[in-house]
């Protein structure tokens, strides 16, 4: 299979985020008054109709700047529940800022799975959305996502991932194989598997950095599986998706955000050794599945 590159886009304009006490502050000036910017052709989306959830990993600084985004564009349609993972020095106090907002300190470190699912059950709105800390926003992407996930078959939905150079990210992808992991290793980068095209992506899955579910769904399917700590949750709920509930993800590439991805288990020993266990865990599992629908018709592999 031939690996595509994608063209590269205008590199994103980020907005300022606005602190006190000058640049070594990290400070964040109360949001209160801050409005979001107006939608060119407001779409009927009920006020707090949309969840997001994200986790900081000492990661504060971080979170701070995607919820003044957040509330730069659209702080009227969301809550937002952010789970402190490890103890750290950055506070969230929901008066600081426009919207809804419910903090969570776990007190010992949780998987990816297990925090969003803790997050799920702490939300009340009709839409779920998983986001990463390093994620920019610098448009409102929900009206457009919602209207994706009305479409026939659709259980999760993404933005076109860009990286702050403007290049589309790898986050729309084929389900893995022994082959396609190991061009990934010989070329120690990820790699695309989808042209980036102007028309709507149909992927096997689509990363974890930003996934839109409606509530219904993401409790359907029954969340995240929290067998995974790390890593390939978001491809087994993919493959969940198509298998338990007949339904597929999409990627919007008319909705960017920016990402600016640590790939830590690229880099960080722990971080490999998390990513193999969890790439194994995927390929039991599937290899499994794969055996109880063979052996409903007398066969196995």
């Amino acid at each position: 299979m031939t690996m595509r590159t994608p063209a590269r886009r205008p590199a994103p304009t980020l907005p300022a985020v606005p602190r006190v006490g000058g640049a070594s502050s990290a400070a964040v000036l109360p949001l209160r008054s801050l409005q979001p910017d107006p939608f060119p052709n407001p779409p009927s989306l009920p006020v707090r109709s949309i969840s997001i959830s994200v986790v900081s990993h000492a990661q504060g600084p971080l979170v701070r700047q995607f919820l003044v985004d957040v509330a730069r564009y659209c702080g009227d349609r969301v809550e937002v529940i952010v789970t402190r993972n490890v103890p750290e020095e950055t506070r969230f106090d929901a008066a600081d800022w426009p919207f809804p907002m419910v903090v969570i300190d776990n007190d010992k470190p949780r998987g990816f799975a297990a925090n969003q699912n803790q997050a799920f059950h702490r939300s009340s709105g009709a839409f779920f959305c998983v986001a990463n800390p390093d994620v920019r926003l610098t448009a409102d992407p929900f009206p457009a996502l919602v209207a994706d996930l009305a479409r026939s078959g659709i259980g999760v939905v993404a933005p076109a991932v860009l990286n702050p150079a403007g290049e589309v990210e790898p986050s729309a992808r084929k389900f893995p194989t022994v082959g396609s992991i190991f061009r990934k290793v010989l070329a120690w980068k990820p790699l695309h598997d989808y042209d980036d095209a102007a028309s709507m992506c149909d992927p096997d899955w689509v990363a974890g950095t930003f996934m839109l579910f409606t509530a219904d769904t993401y409790a359907r399917i029954g969340g995240f599986d929290e067998k995974y700590f790390l890593y390939y949750e978001d491809v087994d709920i993919c493959a969940r998706l198509r298998s338990q509930a007949g339904m597929r993800p999409l990627v919007d590439p008319d909705v960017q955000i920016v990402h600016d991805a640590g790939r830590r288990s690229w880099t960080n020993p722990r971080f490999t050794m998390i990513h193999l266990r969890s790439m194994l865990r995927y390929f039991l599992s599937a290899r499994l599945a794969t055996n109880g629908a063979m052996a409903a018709h007398g066969r196995r592999i």
